[in-house]
């Protein structure tokens, strides 16, 4: 369950990550209309329970996040 203010804005998406990952791992995120974006996982902290979340990718209105590996 999500609480959200008029701070942080909406929340479009989580992903909870269970795998652990080293500091030579990648993260991709691919967008239905082909967007991708690739960074190095040891950029990407882990968040806490009153953290309000990191953008990886910014999406078109009518675009969305199909994959993450």
């Amino acid at each position: 369950n999500q609480r959200l203010s008029l701070r942080n804005g909406a929340v479009i998406a989580t992903k909870t990550v269970r795998k652990k990952v080293g500091e030579e791992d990648e993260v991709i995120v691919i967008t239905q209309k082909g967007k991708s974006i690739r960074l190095a996982a040891k950029g990407i902290s882990a968040m806490g329970r009153n953290t309000s979340g990191l953008r990886i990718i910014r999406l078109d209105e009518d675009d969305k996040a199909i994959a993450l590996t």
